[in-house]
């Protein structure tokens, strides 16, 4: 199978969170240095995916209009975590504006899909995380101010991938982190150590793959 260039939009996870180091560039490094595929890093720390976030500029829904859809064969869209932590809405399935996260998601892949009619695309939902920032209490039971749990993010973009027939990965599931395994796969309950986002490459990787 010949090798694809893939795009990766993401926010810290996706990114990479260490600046000097070997965490820095996230799981894309680790999917270049381990697969023939092309993995191009479009991960902004603290993006979400709509607007009246903390940076609109960098929320997924703005970026997908400056980056170069043509020049991929393949797309992954991995978000949602911070739409979570910062609070904001999840919305519904016919929005079209994007101020909510579903809204938002509309938006991206109307502008997506226009760029580049035939990429083929793959959703990823928040992978689990150990607890909002500042709080000490796990997110299976910290709710958001909108009231929200993550889990409830995570059933929102499952649904939003079936609704559009994409292959959607549910990581908070399948990447086997919890609260008592959390300490050797994240540096600070929600960034992946270098370990972390190795598995995190393997696991998206084999997904892609899946779905070719």
């Amino acid at each position: 199978m010949k090798a694809a260039t893939i795009i990766a939009l993401g926010d810290s996870l996706t990114s990479g969170y260490e600046p000097n180091g070997p965490g820095n560039g996230g799981w894309p490094k680790f999917a270049n240095a381990l697969f023939a595929d092309q993995v191009l890093n479009e991960g902004v720390a603290g993006a979400t995916w709509q607007t009246g976030s903390r940076n609109d500029a960098i929320s997924f829904v703005q970026r997908v209009k400056i980056i170069d859809w043509a020049k991929a064969q393949k797309a992954i869209l991995f978000g949602g975590t911070n739409d979570y932590g910062q609070s904001l809405p999840i919305g519904q399935l016919s929005d079209q504006q994007s101020n909510t996260m579903l809204g938002a998601m509309n938006q991206s892949l109307a502008t997506i899909y226009q760029a580049n009619p035939t990429i083929l695309l793959y959703v990823l939902t928040p992978t689990w995380r150990n607890r909002l920032m500042g709080k000490t209490v796990g997110v299976e039971e910290e709710a958001n101010q909108q009231g929200l749990l993550l889990v409830d993010y995570v059933q929102a973009i499952e649904a939003w991938a079936h609704y559009y027939h994409l292959p959607v990965l549910n990581l908070y599931q399948t990447m086997n982190i919890n609260h008592l395994n959390a300490k050797s796969w994240l540096l600070d309950g929600l960034h992946p150590t270098p370990s972390g986002h190795q598995r995190l490459a393997k696991t998206i990787m084999a997904f892609v793959q899946t779905y070719h």
